[in-house]
C-alpha cells in the first residue's frame, strides 16, 4: 500500500508541476501539427502536380516552425504553452489566407490544408491557454482525447471528400475553337495572347496546378471565372476593342498592377 501511495504521489508531482506536461498540453501540440500539415500539404501537391521546387521550399520554415512548437509544448511547461501560442497566432496572420480555400471542397490543395489549418489554429490557442491555466491541475478529467480523436476524424474525412470531388470531377479541357489558355506553376503558360478586334472572342482556359484559379480581364467585364484543379472553362470576351488589356488570376496576383511582370499570376492580351 504504502509503495501505491508513492507510486500515486510521483504520478500526480509530474502531472501538476510547472515546468512539466499539463492538461490540455496535448491538444496544443496536436493543433501546432495541425497548422504544420497545411503549408506541407499545399508543398506536397505543388510538387505533386510539376510546380517550382524553388517557391516549394518557401513553405518549409511554416512547417518547420510549428513544428519545434508541438515538440516544446508536450515536453515543457508553462513557457513552452506561451510559445506555442505566439508561434500559432503568427502563423494565423502569415497563413491566414489558407482558410479561404474552403469555399473550394472539390481542390484537395486548397481546401485540405484549409480545413486543417483553421482546426489546428482553433486547437492549438485553445489547448495552449487552457494549459496555461490549467497548469496545476491533474490531468485526468480532462476530455483531450475525444478532442484529438475527432479533430483527426474531421480532417481526414475532409480530405476523402475533397480527394474524391476533385477526382471525380476531373475532365480534359473544352474541346471548343478559341484562343488556348494553359494554368500552370501559379503563372499563365503564355506572357501575351492575341486576338482580333470588333467581334466577340473566347477563350478556351485549362487550369494544369493542384490549386484553384480564376481568370478576370477587368477592363472587358469578364468577372473571375473560377477554374478547378484538373478541369478546364469556356469564357466569352466581349467584343474588344484595340488595345492591350491585362488578364489576372485573381487569387494569385494584384489587381492594382497591370503590368504582369509585377501583379503575379498574370498576362497581357493584345487585341488588333
Amino acid at each position: 500500500m504504502a509503495v501505491s501511495t508513492t507510486t500515486t504521489a510521483t504520478a500526480r508531482d509530474a502531472d501538476t508541476r510547472p515546468d512539466g506536461p499539463t492538461p490540455y498540453s496535448r491538444t496544443a501540440a496536436f493543433g501546432l501539427l495541425l497548422i504544420a500539415s497545411a503549408p506541407l500539404l499545399i508543398l506536397l501537391v505543388t510538387l505533386a502536380t510539376g510546380g517550382s521546387l524553388e517557391d516549394a521550399v518557401l513553405f518549409i520554415p511554416a512547417i518547420a516552425i510549428p513544428l519545434v512548437a508541438a515538440a516544446l509544448v508536450f515536453r515543457f511547461g508553462l513557457w513552452a504553452k506561451i510559445v506555442g501560442l505566439i508561434v500559432a497566432l503568427l502563423a494565423a496572420a502569415v497563413m491566414y489566407w489558407t482558410v479561404l480555400g474552403l469555399t473550394f471542397p472539390a481542390s484537395f490543395g486548397d481546401f485540405v490544408p484549409g480545413m486543417a489549418f483553421l482546426i489546428g489554429f482553433v486547437l492549438a490557442v485553445g489547448g495552449a491557454i487552457a494549459a496555461i491555466i490549467r497548469r496545476r491541475a491533474t490531468a485526468a478529467a480532462t476530455p483531450e482525447r475525444r478532442i484529438i480523436g475527432a479533430a483527426g476524424a474531421l480532417v481526414a474525412a475532409a480530405a476523402v471528400v475533397s480527394g474524391a470531388l476533385g477526382l471525380l470531377g476531373r475532365e480534359p479541357a473544352p474541346n471548343e475553337g478559341g484562343t488556348p489558355v494553359t494554368m500552370a506553376d501559379f503563372a499563365f503558360a503564355e506572357g501575351t495572347y492575341e486576338m482580333a478586334t470588333g467581334e466577340p472572342a473566347r477563350m478556351v482556359v485549362h487550369n494544369r496546378d493542384g490549386f484553384v484559379h480564376d481568370i478576370a480581364i477587368p477592363e472587358l467585364g469578364v468577372d473571375k471565372v473560377a477554374v478547378l484543379p484538373g478541369r478546364g472553362v469556356v469564357v466569352d470576351v466581349p467584343a474588344p476593342a484595340a488595345g492591350t488589356y491585362t488578364v489576372y488570376c485573381t487569387l494569385h496576383s494584384n489587381l492594382a498592377e497591370t503590368d504582369p511582370e509585377q501583379a503575379g499570376m498574370a498576362a497581357l492580351l493584345v487585341v488588333e
